[in-house]
């Protein structure tokens, strides 16, 4: 078996998206961008470019870019989420702190991070 670290799939998610949103009721989403089934976005949600969102996934006031968020995770965070790999069924929520540049995150499965 081999391994494959997260930065090469994030990497390699951005050289094979193809897809342009655009805007609409609070979400903004500037492709490519890659968006699962029965996912809930929105309010205040920025999607960046080279972003792939997983199936059942909720995002609610975030910002997330070049990112990879796998099925059921939910983001609430407030904060500007950059060069992320977020593990199936993870929490990332709000903890008030103000970090302008942005957060670089790799959360396993079923994992909870405070922002």
């Amino acid at each position: 078996m081999r391994l494959v670290s997260p930065i090469f799939l994030i990497r390699f998610f951005r050289l094979t998206y193809d897809q342009i949103i655009g805007s609409f009721g609070g979400i903004c989403a500037i492709g490519p961008v890659i968006i699962g089934k029965d996912c809930t976005i929105g309010p205040n949600v920025y999607i960046g470019p080279y972003t792939s969102i997983g199936d059942e996934c909720i995002l609610k006031n975030t910002e997330i870019e070049n990112s990879i968020v796998m099925r059921g995770c939910r983001i609430e965070s407030g904060k500007r989420i950059v060069d992320s790999l977020i593990g199936n069924y993870s929490t990332v929520v709000d903890s008030n702190a103000n970090i302008l540049q942005g957060h670089r995150l790799i959360i396993g499965e079923r994992s909870f991070a405070q922002l």
